[in-house]
């Protein structure tokens, strides 16, 4: 681990947000640049969404190396949760839900 400028995982449980999605991944990426936070990784782990959450998943991850996209069929926030905690790789992790 690097102390000065460690690695951060943010992980993320997503179900069926799909309209707030574009918003609050761009809010993510200001306030992690803002803290000037330059090494990290976004875990996105979808988990059983039926509302296109995927497909903008997708999308938005398209061309992001920070991004990773998980996907679960199982619709649950917990689960979600650690699916994504496990995949992490950074030295500090994090979580975060989106608010509308």
């Amino acid at each position: 681990m690097n102390p000065i400028n460690p690695r951060v995982s943010v992980v993320i449980p997503i179900h069926n947000e799909a309209a707030l999605l574009e918003r609050a991944i761009a809010d993510l990426f200001r306030e992690l640049e803002h803290r000037s936070i330059v090494l990290y990784e976004l875990l996105l782990v979808e988990n059983g969404s039926t509302d296109g959450t995927l497909a903008v998943l997708e999308r938005l991850a398209r061309g992001l190396p920070v991004v990773r996209l998980l996907r679960s069929e199982t619709a649950s926030y917990g689960y979600a949760l650690a699916a994504g905690m496990r995949a992490a790789t950074g030295d500090l992790m994090g979580t975060s839900t989106w608010t509308t």
